[in-house]
């Protein structure tokens, strides 16, 4: 009881205020109530449906759509409208030009590449026909070029039977090129400049070209042959490789053989150089037949040297001749004392000829890597007499001296070198010929048992022998008759020589058969025989004399 007077006390107390904040809510409420009437105020509607959300357009994508499209419409306007200045056009339109000039040139280029792999634009290509008509105008005189030649085999598996692939071909067609530009023929003409002709000899077009090539150069295949109007055809030289060296060699090919030396210190000078052979004839104005012959052999022997001529008294009496002794000729070589003069008939040719050759290698030289150009180059059969350390001394004088006296008998028809085994291991081993082993330190083995050394002395001891496409002879020298066993060498080297000629019938004794004065090419010459005995007069050693002057030197 007392809190429901309480309550009542509460509303009694209420201030006017809390009766004033009734909100408008609830008078209308309360109106309707009293009225009686149902509305929706106040009222909440609710779906059971769950609500989706709209999405909503948002300005920053209305500005992107905007913008995107006022980018498209610029887009167009740059690829389809054509606002490039007049000058511009132009010089696109040259670029344009240039680039496809540019374009055909390379492929031209590229079509005139291929086509030279099936031409030569620079050296001829030419049948038997044509090379034998050039050769006749060479002889007549209607032109005297030089005349390179080029013999190769198309048929030869480098080339497959495509003679456009023929190595050699192709490197002469490029000399051919190169020749008209190089600084050496600036100053000739363009019909002075040598021609350049190729020659296949496997050609299955020409029926003649097999024979041409075996009537020419034989089975020396490939080749390169120099023709010269009125001279004999020269080989070119192995040892040139480069373009630039074979360039050099024609241009020199035509110049004089011979240089006129007017003053003296272009003499002294000439003569100096003891590198190669240096030739010098000192003559007078009317000595015509020797200066004829000399420039004669000069020009046929300009790859041995070099040939100089003067008739300048102040010259000739600097070096101690006097008009009495003209024409004379002297010669300079690499070995021995210098100089030497020519002591025969210097009107002719083949004495000449001779006197130089002779004088180009040793009678009975040592052969090692400096000399070994010089003896092959000399051109002759070599005949070997090979020894070694193991030999005495005076052993190894009296070999030496027995054959340098048969090298002088054969001075000129064959070339006599010495080979020291133990020196030259690698050259001798070529030949078959043992050599002093060694040991891991480079050294001489000296722990061989001593009935090895005995197995090896016949090996190791000095031999005799010639070894070529002739023939192979070697023979081990009986030191009771040295002379005997490289005469033997000699006769049967001979008797090869005269089978593979078909002049001697095989198997013919040597009774049947005189080697020594029938073969033409190794007859003796008697004026060569009286300058040798003449010499053996003077360079004769004694016997008993046992100093290192008596031993025989290379500039014998």
């Amino acid at each position: 009881m007392p809190e429901i007077n309480s309550k009542r006390n509460n509303k009694k107390t209420a201030s006017p205020k809390s009766k004033k904040s009734k909100s408008k809510s609830q008078i209308i409420k309360n109106k309707g109530k009293k009225n009686g009437l149902i509305t929706s105020q106040g009222m909440k509607w609710k779906s059971k449906e769950t609500s989706v959300e709209e999405t909503k357009f948002t300005k920053q994508q209305m500005y992107m759509v905007i913008g995107g499209i006022v980018l498209f419409f610029m887009f167009l306007l740059w690829a389809f409208v054509d606002d490039t200045p007049e000058w511009q056009k132009r010089a696109q339109a040259q670029e344009a030009e240039r680039r496809r000039n540019e374009t055909l040139a390379q492929q031209q280029e590229r079509r005139d590449r291929q086509a030279a792999l099936s031409s030569f634009n620079f050296a001829d290509l030419v049948n038997s026909t044509s090379l034998s008509v050039s050769l006749q105008s060479m002889q007549t005189g209607e032109d005297d070029r030089l005349m390179i030649v080029a013999f190769d085999d198309s048929t030869r598996e480098e080339s497959g039977g495509n003679v456009y692939k023929v190595r050699l071909f192709k490197k002469i067609d490029g000399i051919a090129k190169r020749i008209p530009k190089h600084k050496l023929f600036k100053r000739y003409e363009e019909e002075d400049i040598p021609r350049f002709v190729l020659f296949d000899c496997g050609s299955t077009e020409d029926q003649a070209a097999e024979n041409v090539c075996k009537q020419i150069v034989g089975q020396n295949v490939p080749n390169i042959l120099i023709f010269r109007p009125a001279q004999q055809p020269r080989t070119l030289p192995t040892d040139l490789k480069s373009d630039k060296d074979i360039i050099t060699y024609l241009y020199n090919l035509m110049q004089p053989a011979v240089k006129y030396l007017d003053e003296l210190v272009e003499a002294e000078d000439f003569v100096a150089d003891d590198s190669e052979l240096h030739t010098l004839l000192f003559s007078k104005n009317s000595d015509m037949d020797a200066i004829r012959v000399y420039d004669q052999v000069s020009d046929s022997l300009r790859d041995y040297g070099y040939f100089g001529r003067t008739r300048n008294p102040t010259v000739i009496e600097s070096f101690d001749l006097d008009e009495t002794q003209l024409p004379a000729l002297l010669i300079w070589r690499t070995f021995g004392e210098n100089p030497q003069i020519f002591a025969g008939n210097i009107t002719s040719p083949e004495n000449v000829r001779d006197f130089i050759m002779n004088n180009y290698v040793p009678v009975f030289g040592e052969f090692n890597p400096m000399t070994s150009k010089r003896f092959m180059k000399r051109g002759l059969p070599i005949l070997w007499v090979s020894y070694n350390n193991k030999m005495s001394e005076d052993g190894l004088q009296l070999l030496l001296n027995s054959a340098l006296s048969i090298a002088k008998r054969y001075r000129g028809q064959l070339t006599f070198v010495q080979l020291d085994t133990d020196a030259q291991p690698q050259i001798a081993q070529n030949f078959g010929l043992q050599v002093k082993s060694k040991n891991e330190d480079g050294e001489d083995d000296e722990d061989r048992d001593e009935d090895d050394e005995d197995d090896d002395d016949e090996a190791n001891g000095p031999h005799v022998f010639i070894m070529n496409q002739i023939a192979q002879i070697k023979e081990i020298v009986n030191m009771d008759d040295i002379e005997g066993t490289v005469q033997k060498v000699i006769d049967e080297y001979l008797l090869q020589l005269r089978i593979q000629r078909g002049d001697v019938i095989p198997g013919l004794g040597d009774d049947d058969v005189e080697m020594e004065d029938d073969d033409d090419e190794f007859e003796e010459d008697d004026d060569d025989e009286d300058d040798d005995e003449d010499d053996e007069e003077e360079e004769k050693p004694k016997e008993d004399a046992s100093s290192e002057e008596e031993k025989p030197k290379t500039d014998l």
